[in-house]
């Protein structure tokens, strides 16, 4: 389901600030950081004068919001997801259904080719799931912003 700012704020709100979520740079995030990241979708002007395009959703399971995942491309033809779950529905099997949805999307409706992902270094529960949905290790990024991650990659072509 598409995110829409005022319904789903608390939602994420709730969730980033959760010690449990390790999201942008492996900790919980301020208010203040949630709606930064997750307040707008759509294009956005990035500071070197390129444009990004995002789609950002909440995750359902029979009409319950479970999670939140996003796309975002500053070129065509590619670009990176993020997810987080709630941790009360960890381990249930929704995570790989959203990111087979997320993918499926990429691939059939954006015409994507590549999708990556950015896990922090030391996060091997989510390097583990991102390899379950089909990622491979591609290079360790030191110098990542959120601090050292691991860019992984799915070529769109292969299967879920």
């Amino acid at each position: 389901m598409p995110l829409t700012h005022a319904a789903d704020m608390a939602l994420l709100e709730r969730w980033f600030t959760d010690t449990l979520v390790r999201y942008w740079g492996g900790k919980p995030l301020t208010r203040e950081q949630v709606r930064w990241h997750a307040g707008g979708a759509g294009q956005e002007t990035l500071p070197d004068g390129s444009l990004e395009r995002s789609w950002r959703f909440i995750i359902e399971q029979s009409g319950e919001p479970v999670g939140y995942v996003q796309l975002c491309s500053d070129r065509a033809g590619e670009g990176s997801c993020d997810m987080a779950l709630d941790p009360r529905f960890h381990r249930r099997g929704y995570g790989r259904d959203a990111i087979r949805a997320l993918v499926t999307f990429a691939r059939d409706e954006l015409g994507w080719k590549r999708l990556t992902v950015d896990p922090a270094i030391d996060n091997l529960q989510a390097i583990n799931f991102w390899q379950a949905c089909g990622f491979k290790r591609e290079a360790e990024l030191p110098d990542h912003p959120d601090g050292p991650a691991l860019l992984m990659v799915h070529l769109l072509q292969e299967k879920f």
